[in-house]
């Protein structure tokens, strides 16, 4: 969906309501390597041509496939999260104040295009750890030859644990201090 600002002047100053499906697994691909398969996206909400700018408050919801952090294995995982952007042609200034969520967006060019949108927000939105079922129930990690992965609460355990012992080699200089109290 792409649309001209001279168009949107015209189609958006009443808001304009969308309710598309948009297949943009290819593009997120070629951006992002990781992405193992993209449903189509259900995107909902609408656009707005008000002073000049072009207000987007959408919704975007589909599914994303992603290997697994852990074991590379392939987990497919909800993908949901809303656009609020206000998009701000060249040479344009605006007095508009928005919602804190709204995220004002230079538009270089004189066309809106969503797909370009869409397909950058897939990209910042991607999951940064991704597990299979089994993996979350489960508290195996990997391990090797002196070296092991620790989940964040044993690492916390671990270094509450060394604090409380203190460095074995100062041990000695604990006594001494006890030694000067006392003379």
């Amino acid at each position: 969906m792409k649309w001209a600002l001279r168009e949107l002047r015209i189609i958006a100053a009443d808001p304009m309501w969308i309710d598309e499906t948009v297949d943009v697994e290819k593009s997120v691909q070629q951006k992002q390597a990781d992405v193992l398969g993209l449903s189509p996206l259900s995107v909902t909400g609408l656009v707005l041509y008000e002073k000049e700018t072009v207000l987007l408050q959408l919704d975007v919801a589909g599914m994303i496939k992603l290997p697994s952090t852990r074991s590379l294995t392939p987990v497919e995982q909800s993908l949901a999260f809303k656009i609020r952007e206000r998009l701000i042609p060249e040479g344009v200034t605006t007095d508009i104040v928005d919602e804190d969520d709204t995220i004002p967006v230079p538009l270089a060019t004189e066309t809106v295009d969503l797909n370009t949108i869409l397909i950058d927000n897939v990209v910042t939105h991607i999951p940064v750890q991704v597990y299979t079922e089994e993996e979350m129930a489960n508290d195996d990690y990997p391990q090797g030859n002196e070296w092991q992965v620790v989940s964040e609460d044993n690492y916390k355990e671990h270094e509450q644990e060394e604090n409380n012992e203190g460095d074995p080699r100062f041990a000695k200089l604990k006594d001494l201090f006890d030694n000067e109290n006392n003379d």
